[in-house]
């Protein structure tokens, strides 16, 4: 039995933890202090602690979405077993006046205490004028050392660029010097015997022929070959591969060059040759260089020759389709086994380099479909696609194994009802006398409501609902089918959608 709302104990705190800013996984000490603090909190009122954080990468209180770990804590507070929020302090739950007024109405309606855990807070009380005061106040407070904050930074973001200093993160291969101005980074990784890489430094080799590759140098080999203009990105990423030249993630963990690696480098000219820009590489099309005369490099602060740069920029305009406003064609192709078929050699090679391999689909100039991995990546197979023809023949065949012979839905059936132990005949009589007995017991009452409506002694709405109910629980009865035809229409059923489905693929 369900226990009532009263039994239930409330004894779970929901605690929660944020950091606005994390730089790296050593970057700790805020959370581990917050926890420490909100754990002596729920010791000392036997609270169990539940756990809510929002501390990786950028979490700030001035919005909600970006913390996932606040809006699950959110949903959570309905919960009957809740009986406080704690927190260290209360900009750790927003930077917002009126996210904090929203959540002290939610948090009294629902009677959760509002607990901080910071040295010198407390317990708030937020059902009393005093207590709501004190906690908007410092609200006010939260909100505008929010606001300052980032009207200092911005203003700083400004100064930077003016003195010629890059701000944001760095193009790959590159590091801040002392003066925030863009140098070659010394990273890298090294390229071990059996084609992996690993992280390490320069002066400590973890192997006796592992080979040093830094990644800057990757970076000008991929500006060489694409300035040479006989090679396109995806291409390119296989040349960079076949070499053995690495590319390094937002993670700081080196892998093979793809497509779009190469890509990133080659839209980062203008940073490679010392310009500062103000928007990003992705959203600066080179059908837009209309001019590339115009564009000036600087050569003083240039991290790669700018003969070589501006040969870079010059063969990506050429290259560059300006897109032309024509009627949008939304047609979109629904291939089968596209989600579990991929590249047999790049699986074999997925533990090794940690990564899936997915599936990508073009036409040829000759207008056959085919169907090929992700571009750019390393493979030791010659034929990168497979035809479309190919694929949907595979897939007829497991349809073809799949599909159940009408001839054999006999024979399956009494291979089911034996195995089951049905006697359909038995079960059979006994579902159709209940039926009948059941059927007749609705319709007895439905005549009984009748009359007593008749005479009065039940009201109109009364005679509707016992009318509905009875004629409900008939249609249910008369609905109802034994185990062995409710397993007849199943096999019949997936028998049909199987044909289906090869006819609408094939």
């Amino acid at each position: 039995m369900a226990k009532s709302q009263s039994s239930v104990e409330r004894n779970v705190a929901l605690c929660y933890v944020r950091q606005s800013v994390t730089k790296d996984e050593n970057d700790t000490n805020s959370p581990e202090r917050q926890k420490a603090n909100i754990q002596a909190v729920c010791d000392a009122k036997g609270w169990i602690p539940e756990w809510y954080e929002d501390t990786g990468g950028h979490k700030s209180g001035r919005t909600v979405k970006n913390r996932p770990a606040w809006l699950a804590l959110i949903n959570r507070l309905k919960d009957r077993d809740v009986v406080a929020l704690v927190a260290n302090d209360m900009s750790r739950l927003h930077r917002k006046g009126w996210r904090v007024g929203d959540l002290m109405e939610q948090l009294n309606e629902l009677n959760i205490a509002l607990t901080l855990a910071a040295p010198g807070k407390g317990h708030i009380d937020t059902s009393t004028i005093n207590g709501r005061l004190l906690v908007q106040v410092g609200a006010l407070f939260d909100e505008y050392y929010a606001e300052d904050v980032s009207a200092k930074a911005r203003d700083s973001i400004r100064h930077r660029r003016k003195q010629g200093k890059y701000v944001g993160r760095v193009p790959f291969g590159t590091q801040r010097d002392s003066n925030g101005l863009l140098e070659p980074s010394h990273e890298g990784a090294w390229l071990m015997p059996n084609g992996t890489f690993q992280q390490g430094q320069p002066h400590e080799k973890p192997y006796p022929d592992a080979i040093w590759r830094r990644y800057f140098d990757a970076a000008l080999r991929a500006m060489e070959l694409y300035a040479a203009g006989d090679m396109g990105i995806a291409r390119i990423a296989y040349k960079l591969d076949d070499e053995g030249w690495c590319y390094r993630t937002v993670q700081n963990t080196p892998r093979v060059f793809e497509r779009d690696d190469v890509r990133r480098i080659i839209a980062n000219w203008r940073e490679y040759g010392g310009l500062l820009q103000t928007t990003r590489a992705r959203n600066r099309p080179a059908y837009k260089d209309d001019d590339l005369s115009s564009v000036v490099l600087n050569p003083d602060q240039a991290v790669m020759p700018v003969d070589l740069l501006e040969q870079v920029a010059k063969v990506r305009y050429d290259r560059t389709q300006k897109p032309r406003r024509t009627k949008t064609h939304n047609v979109k192709m629904i291939y089968p086994l596209s989600v579990l078929v991929r590249c047999a050699h790049c699986s074999a090679e997925e533990d090794v380099q940690k990564r899936t391999a997915t599936l990508q689909g073009y036409t040829t100039s000759a207008g056959i479909r085919r169907y090929r991995h992700s571009i750019g990546m390393k493979c030791t197979s010659g034929t990168r696609s497979v035809k479309e023809s190919d694929l949907n023949g595979e897939f007829e065949k497991v349809l073809d194994h799949l599909i159940v012979n009408p001839e054999y839905m006999d024979l399956m059936q009494r291979i089911v009802t034996k195995d089951l132990n049905l006697d359909q005949h038995t079960e059979s009589d006994n579902l159709e006398q209940q039926k009948a007995e059941a059927i007749a017991k609705c319709r007895h009452r439905l005549e009984r409501a009748k009359f007593l409506f008749l005479e009065g002694d039940i009201s109109k709405d009364e005679y509707l609902r016992t009318k509905k109910r009875n004629e409900e629980e008939i249609a249910h009865w008369l609905a109802r089918t034994v185990k062995t035809q409710e397993i007849i229409i199943e096999l019949i059923s997936v028998l049909g959608t199987l044909t289906n489905l090869k006819r609408v693929w094939l």
